[in-house]
């Protein structure tokens, strides 16, 4: 059931939504807590002796420690139910952490053979790109549909999100496919469409650690590599972004400024899963800018979120992960090390939603098993 369950959540996740530009995180939120409250009772019921001894081997014990760091600097802060369950806009709070935790614990657990599911991950990943395809030609030809400021959303609900999980997604067909070549171009294409610039960052990172991984395994890795940079330059250089206003609410000088300015008010354990509404709302009323039907949830920086979030021992905690996970992939020269590139050099720039939490979570354990 555990094995129907995974690769259920990691083909629905994706592309559940509700068709309001507010309720697309809301949407995999439910999915996603459905889902995991499941694989933890699954866990639970298959729990003795011997297992609980495989459990604790496959636990990825520094993830929880910060989450356990997390819920004690949201109790702190009394941040509930925002911070406990769910609320904000993209409801990623302490139980969140957590299931995402035991997901990947379940991965481990029950997937022997990856390819089965990565079947799965690759369907969704083909669908979501004929759907921003299909989006950009319905924006151009004036048809009514969701886009943020005529740009394709996807069933992500943003341009930068969809292109977000694109570039996650793109490493998984590179190793999937047989014949990747032009699935690969068809993505990078769709990730230009939809203006995203932490998006090509992002593939410019996976194409040069697919580079220094596999020499000689890639399938036409060279013709691969050097096509998608020159169709990234060229169209890049035409200037498809420079037309692109910025609202004073999404200006990235502005707002890591004034993340750090909140850091220094709580440096220790931060303000807890989804206290960064709060200190954003006080900042910006520091500087006259009162965030009246605006809100400010995340500093569009990944690391500066988890300062935020948990402080300087949780970014601490948080980072001794990833360098774990980063040693790991680097030993077995795991093609999810380029999936690993791109989501950092990503998340860098851009918020991260649950689908993107989710699949980073999905590879990693992926790449353990």
């Amino acid at each position: 059931m555990s094995s129907w369950l995974i690769k259920a959540l990691i083909f629905l996740l994706p592309l559940f939504f509700w068709p309001s530009p507010l309720k697309f995180e809301l949407a995999k939120i439910i999915l996603s807590f459905g889902g995991g409250f499941l694989l933890t009772f699954w866990l639970l019921i298959n729990l003795n002796e011997k297992k609980f001894k495989s459990y604790w081997k496959k636990l990825e014990k520094t993830w929880f420690l910060w989450v356990g760091i997390l819920f004690i600097s949201t109790l702190i802060n009394q941040s509930f139910p925002y911070g406990f369950l769910a609320g904000g806009y993209r409801h990623q709070s302490v139980i969140f952490f957590l299931l995402l935790g035991l997901f990947g614990l379940t991965i481990k657990l029950n997937t022997k053979n990856s390819k089965p599911i990565l079947k799965w991950a690759t369907l969704v990943i083909i669908i979501e790109t004929l759907i921003v395809y299909g989006q950009w030609l319905a924006i151009k030809f004036n048809f009514p549909i969701l886009s943020y400021n005529q740009r394709p959303i996807g069933t992500i609900g943003e341009p930068n999100a969809v292109a977000g999980f694109l570039v996650l997604g793109l490493p998984i067909l590179i190793t999937s496919l047989q014949q990747p070549l032009i699935p690969i171009i068809a993505v990078i294409i769709a990730i230009l469409l939809t203006g995203s610039k932490a998006g090509v960052l992002a593939i410019l990172a996976e194409l040069i650690v697919f580079g220094f991984l596999w020499k000689k395994k890639l399938p036409y890795r060279r013709l691969l590599l050097i096509f998608s940079l020159i169709m990234i330059i060229a169209i890049g250089t035409l200037g498809v972004y420079l037309e692109r206003g910025e609202s004073r609410f999404e200006n990235r000088w502005l707002i890591w400024n004034l993340g750090v300015k909140s850091f220094q008010e709580k440096p220790i354990l931060g303000y807890g899963a989804e206290g960064i509404i709060a200190a954003y709302d006080k900042q910006f009323r520091l500087i006259d800018r009162p965030l009246e039907g605006v809100i400010v949830d995340r500093s569009h920086n990944l690391f500066l979120d988890i300062t935020l979030f948990s402080g300087i021992i949780g970014l601490f905690v948080f980072c001794a992960w990833l360098w774990k996970i980063n040693k790991k992939l680097l030993k077995k020269k795991s093609w999810v090390l380029a999936s690993l590139a791109g989501f950092l050099v990503f998340s860098f720039f851009q918020p991260i939603g649950v689908t993107h939490w989710f699949y980073l979570i999905f590879l990693i354990s992926l790449a353990d098993i």
